[in-house]
C-alpha cells in the first residue's frame, strides 16, 4: 500500500489550518507532556514542522519523521532546531530512540490493515524508554461543531505485550 501525499494535499488541508489551532494543540502537548519529564520527543508524521517548530521553540528536543519528501524539506527550513528525516512510519526501527514521548497528529495514524496498525504500534512502543507517554489526535465531527478539544489518554495494555514478546 503507497503511503504518501501530493502537494496539493497539503496545500488544500494544511495550509488552511489558523495558527490558534496549532497553539491549542501545542498547550495539549505541554500539558500531557511537561518538558522537564519528557524532553525528547519524536514528532511522527511530522509534515512540515506545524508541532514541531512551536515544540523546539519551547525547548524540547524534537526529532520528526515523514513521508513526504518535500514536507520534510520545509520542516528543516523552518525548524532548524530540530531535526528530521524522510522514513516512512512501517520503517522506524532505524530511529535513534529511546524517546521520552512520541506525538502522531492531525489524523496520521490507522489507514493501513489492522496488522500492520498494530505493527506500527508495537515499533512506537520499542522506541520509547518506560514510563513514556505516546499522544495521537482524533478531530471528531462533533468537536469541530462547538470548538472543543478533547483531552483523552487511553491504556493500550496490547502495546506493552508486543514489547514483551520482542525481549523475548
Amino acid at each position: 500500500m503507497a503511503n504518501s501525499y501530493s502537494a496539493d494535499w497539503y496545500t488544500i488541508f494544511l495550509d488552511s489550518i489558523p495558527a490558534g489551532l496549532t497553539q491549542v494543540e501545542v498547550a495539549f502537548i505541554e500539558r500531557q507532556l511537561p518538558l522537564d519529564e519528557f524532553p525528547r520527543v519524536l514528532d511522527l508524521c511530522c509534515g512540515p514542522a506545524r508541532h514541531a517548530a512551536v515544540l523546539s521553540k519551547l525547548g524540547y528536543r524534537v526529532h520528526g519523521v515523514d513521508v513526504n519528501e518535500s514536507a520534510i524539506r520545509q520542516a528543516r527550513t523552518i525548524c532548524p532546531d530540530a531535526t528530521f528525516e524522510v522514513l516512512d512510519m512501517r520503517k522506524l526501527e532505524s530511529l535513534p530512540g529511546p524517546f521520552d514521548a512520541v506525538v502522531n497528529l492531525w489524523h496520521s495514524f490507522g489507514y493501513f490493515d489492522d496488522a500492520t496498525n498494530f505493527d506500527i504500534l508495537c515499533r512506537i512502543r520499542a522506541l520509547l524508554r518506560p514510563a513514556a507517554r505516546a499522544k495521537q489526535s482524533a478531530n471528531l465531527a462533533q468537536d469541530v461543531e462547538v470548538g472543543g478539544v478533547v483531552e483523552v489518554t487511553e491504556a493500550v495494555p496490547e502495546i506493552d505485550d508486543c514489547v514483551e514478546g520482542a525481549r523475548q
